[in-house]
């Protein structure tokens, strides 16, 4: 019993560190000792560790074996509140594949099982999961709702790692619902050096760095973003990290349509897809959907992962609402990289549900710093141009995308042009 319980703790210790190999190894080892030994809540957790070592590495038909597995310890008994406490994992199995109902069932189960049980960490979890899921579902409200169940949950064991844990998640439905502009302190903190901070594990601290990323995106400090992603992407390939590299060659695809880099672009969305056509990855691409539509289309004329192309594209185009969850940035495309073909659809999507009509009136500074976003400077280079502070222009840019109706710098440019303000 004591062997197997050691090699499950061990095991959870690689989990975290992201190492993979060592993890299944130790955890393998921990199922069969406590199988033997009959110790069936250690075949459950050993189970879970398992399906979310699976799933960091990207392995999702593994990870829903695992759960399969678990079913047969219970014999059947899967309505245990401990077994419903676990379904986090396999709800967001289910996300990753863009089964959003099926994903809606499980969380609620989870969410529902550790109540019953009282398992804090497990509540916490689901409700990170259900947060992501409701953004996804276009409902923003009750995804900052969840966000808050959880930093509740996360301030009772007053853990560092555990509160960095919930606030990177925020920080990720902030930035899908365009509030960059409050982020300032939270970017702060997780660019601090490792040895500024409490205690991260490695898993957990690449997280964090991704949705840092999405935040440099969103200010415009695309140098500093693709540094940060080439970094990101050398960890995770070097650590089998394939859940971590779709985001990160998908935000490495943005990042260089931005700057007006189309052949790095296609590049890097290539590589995305073929991870995401491999694996099963479907939601990210539908989360970034408007945004990605530019390249998207490129890369469907040109052949690239063509029939995995055509469902994300039909997906996007029968998802896409005014609350659409896509990462709302002044910097996501190039006003020059816009296809003629998509002003009309990107227009009459990308509008914030509580914009005005008819348009308010922009200040005299927001006019001049709407020109300069035309020319295609970065937030960073109308600091310096205006000698303002960089989050004066983007508090400037957000309240220009509120008055246009607009998601991001492309659709603020297009639609300026037709109220003719260029």
């Amino acid at each position: 019993l004591a062997t197997g319980m050691l090699y499950q703790g061990l095991g959870y210790i690689h989990r975290l560190e992201g190492e993979i190999g060592p993890a299944l190894a130790a955890l393998e080892r921990a199922l069969f000792s406590s199988g033997a030994n009959g110790y069936m809540a250690a075949q459950l957790f050993s189970l879970y560790d398992t399906a979310a070592v699976h799933l960091l590495a990207g392995n999702l038909a593994d990870a829903l074996a695992s759960y399969t597995e678990m079913e047969h310890v219970m014999g059947g008994g899967v309505a245990s509140p401990l077994v419903a406490s676990m379904n986090v994992v396999r709800g967001m199995i289910l996300f990753e594949q863009g089964q959003l109902d099926l994903a809606d069932a499980e969380l609620a189960r989870s969410v529902a099982g550790a109540q019953i049980v009282g398992m804090v960490g497990f509540s916490r979890m689901s409700h990170l999961a259900l947060a992501r899921l409701r953004q996804s579902q276009g409902r923003t409200d009750a995804a900052l709702a969840a966000v808050e169940v959880a930093l509740d949950l996360a301030r009772q064991g007053n853990t560092y790692w555990i509160q960095a844990q919930v606030d990177t998640v925020q920080a990720r439905i902030l930035l899908a619902q365009g509030q960059a502009d409050r982020l300032g302190a939270w970017a702060a903190e997780a660019t601090k050096p490792s040895s500024q901070r409490g205690f991260l594990p490695r898993v957990q601290h690449q997280q964090e760095q991704i949705v840092l990323a999405r935040y440099l995106l969103a200010m415009g400090e695309l140098e500093r973003c693709m540094a940060l992603l080439d970094g990101l992407a050398g960890t995770a390939q070097a650590a089998g990290w394939c859940s971590h590299l779709v985001e990160i060659h998908l935000l490495a695809a943005l990042c260089a349509q931005a700057q007006g880099d189309e052949i790095t672009a296609l590049h890097e969305l290539g590589a995305a897809l073929r991870l995401g056509e491999t694996k099963g990855y479907v939601q990210i691409f539908l989360d970034d959907g408007p945004a990605l539509l530019p390249l998207l289309e490129r890369a469907g004329r040109s052949g690239l992962h063509l029939a995995f192309v055509e469902t994300v594209l039909a997906r996007i185009s029968k998802t896409a609402t005014p609350n659409s969850p896509t990462l709302v940035s002044p910097t996501l495309v190039s006003p020059t990289l816009v296809s003629p073909t998509l002003v009309s659809s990107l227009s009459s999507s990308a509008s914030y549900p509580g914009s005005v009509n008819p348009i308010q009136p922009l200040t005299r500074r927001e006019l001049e710093i709407l020109r300069l976003v035309a020319a295609g400077l970065s937030n960073q280079q109308i600091a310096d141009q205006l000698t303002i502070a960089l989050g004066t222009v983007g508090k400037h840019t957000s309240n220009i995308f509120v008055k246009l109706g607009a998601a991001n710098r492309a659709v603020a440019v297009l639609r300026a042009g037709e109220l003719g303000l260029l």
